[in-house]
């Protein structure tokens, strides 16, 4: 599989659906010398069936009913969940509308062995879990199955990630769920665990619990250039570090993100989310200073979700032209 994909000058994005769709588990992820996660496959055990071929989103270019004209929103949550999240909450209200119907939430969230993983929730007490940016590539694991099986179960389940990742769980999957809402961020490409671990190692001597990335305590703005370390102790970085440097110059970023077909239009989830920076350009009375979120719906099922949380939120709509700014 890896041989077709660098055959036509493709990279694997380590979204693991091939590993989550083999029969026969004859495919796991291993690390390259940067310490990114690729499919490897174990040739005794693999059958030929081909499923890996046909799932892998790179590979293939599955139709989608995703329009390429979506409606556009400024969103900010009240203060009390804004101060908890990386820009405007909207990512809160959505995983609290699926858990009162009695569904599950999937995203990334911190694991004690310094990596981020993908996981799921079901009380409103995890939800902290799964807030805020994350400036790491999450591992996926056996999610995609865990998901199907809610799904299949009848349960509603929120899955969030990358759009390479909610680009395979659609592959994966193979179908629509009505009972299914994606929600791809706005992403800026990943680095992997590895720089991560080897960062965090000249920086603490104490085993790391928890990276907050985005910390307010400098405001929504300065955030992007401050990092809060938890282990023994708690460690704030002031300036950005040189882990966060290269990332934010696209420096250490994957090499399947350098060309990605999933940041375009359409997008691959129901809707988008991300910080809108530029804010001030548009409505200088939504720049607070506190954090402004942009959410942007592809889906009719998104428009539904969206009608549900707009009244817990100050929003206001706006064109696709005045989100894409810089900051």
């Amino acid at each position: 599989m890896i041989n077709h994909l660098h055959e036509q000058n493709l990279e694997c994005t380590g979204c693991e659906a091939c590993a989550n769709a083999c029969p026969v588990s004859a495919i796991h992820m291993e690390p390259d010398t940067l310490g990114f996660y690729e499919a490897k496959i174990d040739a005794k055990a693999c059958v030929d069936c081909g499923r890996c071929l046909g799932v892998c989103p790179v590979l293939n270019d599955f139709p989608t009913d995703h329009t390429d004209k979506p409606a556009c929103y400024a969103a900010m949550a009240e203060d009390a969940i804004r101060v908890e999240s990386s820009s405007g909450g909207a990512f809160t209200l959505l995983v609290e509308t699926v858990l009162s119907n009695g569904g599950v939430a999937v995203g990334a969230a911190w694991s004690s062995d310094e990596t981020v993983r993908h996981i799921f929730i079901d009380n409103y007490g995890s939800i902290s879990k799964l807030r805020k940016s994350k400036y790491v590539q999450s591992r996926i694991g056996m999610v995609y199955q865990e998901v199907k099986n809610f799904l299949i179960a009848g349960r509603p389940v929120l899955f969030s990630g990358c759009p390479c990742q909610v680009a395979g769980l659609n592959a994966f999957l193979g179908r629509a769920y009505k009972n299914l809402l994606t929600v791809d961020i706005l992403c800026h490409g990943v680095p992997s665990s590895k720089m991560l671990q080897e960062e965090l190692s000249t920086l603490v001597d104490d085993a790391v619990t928890l990276i907050d990335f985005r910390p307010k305590s400098h405001g929504w703005k300065a955030s992007t250039r401050h990092m809060s370390i938890q282990g023994g102790k708690q460690v704030e970085i002031g300036e950005e570090s040189a882990y966060e440097m290269a990332f934010h110059n696209s420096l250490s970023t994957r090499d399947s993100c350098v060309s990605c077909k999933f940041g375009e239009f359409p997008r691959q989830g129901d809707l988008s989310i991300g910080d809108f920076w530029g804010i001030g350009k548009v409505r200088p009375d939504m720049d607070d200073g506190f954090g402004t979120s942009v959410v942007i719906l592809h889906t009719k099922k998104a428009e539904a979700v969206w009608g549900e949380i707009k009244d817990e939120l100050s929003w206001f709509a706006c064109k696709r032209e005045e989100i894409l700014q810089p900051r």
